[in-house]
């Protein structure tokens, strides 16, 4: 953000992503509070790593977090969320989660519910979006994923908005020993075929398909670290570390660049 308001005096870049977050809840803030401000042009980052999963109520089934299914007609249906305050002793959790006591508990918690939610494939659901076969909860979560990318795109256009989408490189992706890293923690995966740029090759031919403005990093990441021999993630979270959001930076100033000289046309 600062590197594009930097470079272009005359234009606004307003950030509003936020972590923990899928397309649902990307579409959402779009309409409730993108809007307001009569974009020109919406980006629309999506991070194939996880964000397949969070789009999907059945595979990532966080009660306070709203998502959308496809009813019988293929058409979004909004589930709405649980509200926090309707928990059981809600106001105490809250008080203990502002003191960082029950950081550990909930960390704890997840790793278990990642566990149990792991068990039939025996390796986490966030490497599952690379399987050559998808199980059909991952068939249906990329039907939704799809739906919901169209109607970022269509909220945009309604509005006078231009839309891209932006396919960002996974750490897993680009570095060859964290991909390493993982097959030796989860010996069950070596017994299964893996294509790491399957997620790009179904955005590739979705963006194709629907004529979707589409800008995937991929390949420019991995061509950065044969060039640099540099990491571009941290090895623990994968997400960017500096040299990463430089090269996302570069990537998108360039591409805004042959954008605004397409408009002068």
């Amino acid at each position: 953000e600062k590197n594009l308001n930097k470079k272009y005096r005359n234009i606004e870049v307003i950030a509003m992503g936020r972590g923990n977050t899928g397309t649902p809840q990307q579409l959402l803030i779009l309409r409730n509070y993108g809007l307001k401000f009569k974009p020109d042009l919406v980006i629309h980052m999506f991070f194939s790593a996880n964000d397949v999963k969070n789009n999907s109520q059945t595979l990532q089934n966080d009660p306070y977090l709203p998502y959308y299914a496809l009813d019988k007609k293929g058409i979004l249906k909004l589930i709405p969320h649980q509200k926090r305050q309707n928990r059981k002793f809600a106001r105490l959790k809250d008080y203990l989660k502002n003191l960082r006591v029950v950081e550990m508990g909930l960390a704890l918690r997840q790793s278990y519910l990642e566990q149990v939610r792991n068990k039939d494939q025996g390796y986490p659901l966030d490497y599952q979006i690379y399987d050559e076969i998808y199980s059909q909860r991952y068939e249906n979560a990329w039907e939704i994923t799809k739906k919901l990318i169209l109607e970022n795109k269509f909220t945009g256009e309604r509005n006078n908005a231009d839309y891209v989408l932006v396919s960002l490189a996974n750490n897993e992706q680009v570095n060859q020993e964290v991909w390493s890293s993982v097959l030796e923690a989860y010996p069950k995966m070596k017994k299964v075929r893996f294509d790491l740029e399957k997620p790009d090759k179904i955005l590739g031919n979705f963006c194709i398909k629907e004529k979707l403005n589409c800008l995937f990093m991929l390949q420019d990441f991995r061509q950065f670290i044969e060039e640099h021999k540099n990491p571009t993630h941290f090895a623990k979270d994968g997400h960017w570390n500096r040299e990463g959001t430089n090269l996302a930076a570069k990537i998108l100033t360039e591409y805004l660049t042959n954008y605004l000289l397409q408009l002068r046309k």
